[in-house]
């Protein structure tokens, strides 16, 4: 008679947790979004770029990085085309340049990025343009000089130049 009062009927007890249930902490991860022929991110970076998902360090240098990849020239184009700021891309048909690049949204050296295909894989090149040190005790003349230049900007010596 508890409906007569105005009262719902107690309800049952919240089942106990089972041991098939997974723990939030476990649950599946959300699919991958990349589109079909995209290149997905690695778990690599060289100079502040992630490198793609497959691609490996292959030869270091002091300012510059060989890279080695499956994936085809124009993916890996397209993929560092979303993660660079470049002034200038050269598009060719066995290579793609990145001048004066830097990785999105990050300060740091200004690079070149060279994207080759060799045979059956996919290289990216990765140089660090680093500045000359300028040593603060030479004047501006002495600069010129160990250049190989006049203040005017001619050549020091004609015959030796290139």
């Amino acid at each position: 008679m508890l409906a007569s009062c105005g009262r719902s009927a107690p309800s049952a007890p919240p089942p106990e947790p089972s041991a098939a249930a997974p723990p939030p902490s476990a649950a599946p991860l959300p699919p991958d979004r990349t589109l079909p022929d995209e290149l997905a991110q690695g778990e690599s970076r060289v100079a502040g770029l992630w490198l793609p998902s497959g691609f490996r360090v292959d030869r270091v240098f002091e300012a510059q990085t060989h890279v080695r990849g499956p994936a085809s020239p124009e993916q890996t184009a397209n993929y560092l085309r979303r993660r660079l700021e470049a002034g200038r891309v050269d598009v060719g048909p066995n290579r793609t340049i990145f001048s004066a690049a830097r990785p999105r949204g990050q300060g740091g050296p200004e690079l070149r990025v060279e994207v080759n295909a060799i045979g059956g894989s996919t290289e990216i090149v990765i140089v660090e343009l680093r500045p000359a040190p300028v040593d603060p005790n030479l004047t501006e003349e002495e600069r010129w000089r160990r250049a190989g230049m006049k203040p005017t900007g001619g050549l020091l010596d004609p015959q030796t130049a290139f």
